[in-house]
């Protein structure tokens, strides 16, 4: 285990701190505004970026480091490192936006990320919505099968609000043997 964890850090992305805010497919304010001070920081303007290239690139965390992050986040529980739970939600995050694409439904799950997901009505500006949030423990369960999206919504661990704030049949999105 403690090799797994070693080569999870290793794989971690440069910059994984819990300002991320979205693995979005589409480039929205906030991602914008962080790329840009960040950018900046590195003497590269991001606005100009933006506009030679039409959307933000974003890094897309590896399938080996991703599953080995989620199996270290459920072994240790809370006691897992910050670095490897943050690795893991943004991990199955992505999972959840390549195989949901859309923009109808916002996932967050704070303070590691949050994703634009299913197909429907697109939501462009202020708060969406629809909208679902969790906690990490609540949403790797959710992401892993071992909990029910009913369920954590009937115990409240899952705040899903408006009409279309269902993930029924979009999770689990990795199952681990």
């Amino acid at each position: 285990m403690e090799a797994a964890i070693e080569a999870l850090h290793r794989a971690l992305i440069p910059y994984a701190d819990a300002r991320i805010i979205a693995l979005t497919q589409s480039t929205n304010w906030m991602s914008a505004r962080f790329a840009e001070h960040r950018s900046r920081r590195r003497g590269v303007h991001a606005r100009r970026l933006i506009r030679q290239t039409g959307a933000m690139a974003r890094a897309r965390i590896d399938d080996g480091a991703g599953r080995a992050a989620v199996g270290a986040a459920l072994e240790g529980g809370c006691a897992a490192s910050r670095d490897i739970r943050a690795q893991a939600v943004r991990y199955t995050l992505q999972l959840l936006a390549e195989q949901a694409e859309g923009n109808t439904l916002e996932v967050r799950v704070p303070p590691f990320g949050a994703t634009q997901c299913i197909e429907g009505p697109r939501h462009t500006r202020g708060t969406p919505p629809n909208v679902v949030e969790m906690d990490v423990a609540t949403w790797l369960g959710l992401a892993t099968g071992t909990l029910a999206f009913a369920d954590g919504v009937t115990s409240g661990a899952i705040h899903a609000s408006g009409a279309r704030a269902d993930l029924t049949g979009h999770v689990p999105v990795l199952l681990l043997h």
